[in-house]
């Protein structure tokens, strides 16, 4: 490019110097050009020099515009290069930043790990401790008590420092991977911007386009609305770029062991049919079925753009589900009997079923009577209920209520029902008759 300007510069100083000459001439000539042949040719010669003059003018100024939009051109090679440099920067940083985020969340979890280790350590050193103590203050406190409170002592920090040295070989042994790849990550950033600074320097316009290597930020989840089969996920929609734009997908996870590092969440059962990802900042969720009753599970959720970056796992929030609904009725009484009849009132005795099947106690019982015989649910429901029933005794356990308000020499058909808190109902008890006294 400055080549071209200064041969361009050069034709124009050229022309302007040849044609300097047009304008040339003296009163002498003037004088001898009067009224001769010479001065008519030279006369001529003029004219026609004024006429190329005129050419070489324009000339000239197609010229300083030619200058002029190389001048232009050169100017936009330079900001090109400057865009090109500015993107290696941004693509350099950003690998950089990436690195150290990866290698702070490694390091967070192996910490983490390193200080639980720590704490049991204590608390089980603590608590042997403790135990011996207490032990060696109930005996007779003599010398074989002393002996054995003091290996009990020797022990406990023998075993305390032998989970500190493993706790703290664990650490180093983690940290080593971390490090190894945070430097590795970190020489290939600087070689890659050494690489891309370079093809910077023969670069021309249109600038490079910059590449996408901002991935989302982590979420942030919470769960609710537990039954014994599913659990409610909600989060805000993270972004694209940080917590900006809208992201490509999400990939959250569950499991019934603690999330804590890269390997757990890629060990954890995947959810399907995540909701698509709204602008950042929009309240999402979804309901997650298939889940066991009564057990804890942890939730954790990454996002990814369109360029696959991916964001830092989120937080891993835990929740139970409930107990699984009780649908087992009582078995239905199946030796209702009867016994000291007079002429009011007479003794029915069973043997108490349970709240599931045969098994704990149930809640309630309804007995009714009838002088026609209860055979089935509908003769069930039109007999007359007993009022004052006792409360469910353990299953297996034999029970007795007395009936009155009987008619005297009157035969009364009995039957009773077992119910439990869930609300479940026994079939009809036994069908039993007996005659009241006159």
């Amino acid at each position: 490019m400055q080549k071209r300007i200064v041969q361009v510069t050069a034709t124009a100083v050229l022309l302007a110097t040849m044609a300097m000459p047009a304008f040339a001439s003296d009163g002498r000539d003037k004088k001898e050009d009067r009224g001769n042949g010479f001065g008519r040719i030279f006369a001529e010669f003029r004219k026609d020099l004024r006429s190329e003059h005129k050419q070489d003018k324009k000339d000239l100024k197609d010229l300083e515009k030619e200058i002029r939009k190389a001048l232009k051109e050169n100017r936009q090679d330079d900001d090109s290069a400057k865009v090109c440099l500015k993107a290696a920067e941004i693509a350099h940083e950003a690998a950089l930043r990436a690195a150290n985020a990866e290698r702070k969340t490694s390091l967070d979890s192996a910490r983490t790990t390193y200080q639980n280790a720590l704490n049991a350590g204590q608390k089980a050193r603590h608590d042997a401790l403790i135990s011996a103590l207490v032990i060696f203050k109930a005996s007779d406190m003599g010398s074989a008590a002393q002996a054995t409170f003091i290996a009990a002592y020797v022990k406990a920090h023998t075993e305390w420092q032998t989970a500190k040295n493993a706790a703290q070989t664990a650490w180093d042994a983690a940290k080593l991977p971390v490090e190894a790849k945070w430097k590795a990550a970190k020489i290939k950033a600087d070689a890659d911007f050494k690489t891309a600074k370079d093809k910077c320097k023969t670069v021309t316009s249109p600038a490079p386009t910059i590449p996408d290597v901002t991935a989302p930020n982590a979420s942030i989840i919470s769960l609710s609305g537990a039954t014994s089969t599913s659990l409610a996920v909600g989060w805000a929609a993270p972004g694209d770029d940080a917590a900006t734009g809208t992201a490509a997908s999400y990939d959250l996870r569950y499991s019934t062991a603690a999330i804590v590092t890269a390997a757990d969440f890629n060990a954890a059962t995947q959810v399907s049919g995540e909701p698509a990802p709204a602008v950042a900042g929009t309240s999402q969720g979804m309901t997650v079925p298939g889940l066991s009753a009564s057990t804890i599970y942890y939730f954790a959720m990454k996002a990814q753009d369109e360029a696959a970056n991916v964001s830092a796992m989120s937080n891993v929030p835990s929740l139970a589900t409930l107990a699984a609904p009780d649908v087992t009725a009582p078995a239905a009484i199946a030796n209702l009997s009867f016994s000291g009849a007079t002429a009011s009132s007479v003794l029915l005795t069973w043997t108490a079923s349970g709240d599931d099947v045969s098994t704990g106690t149930a809640a309630s019982y309804d007995i009714r009577y009838s002088t026609s015989p209860i055979v089935t649910a509908a003769e069930f429901a039109a007999a007359t209920p007993v009022s004052g029933e006792p409360a469910p005794i353990l299953a297996g356990l034999l029970q007795t209520t007395t009936v009155t308000g009987l008619s005297a020499n009157t035969t009364y058909h009995f039957a009773m029902k077992v119910q439990d808190e869930a609300a479940n109902v026994s079939g009809v008890s036994n069908a039993s008759s007996v005659t009241t006294l006159p």
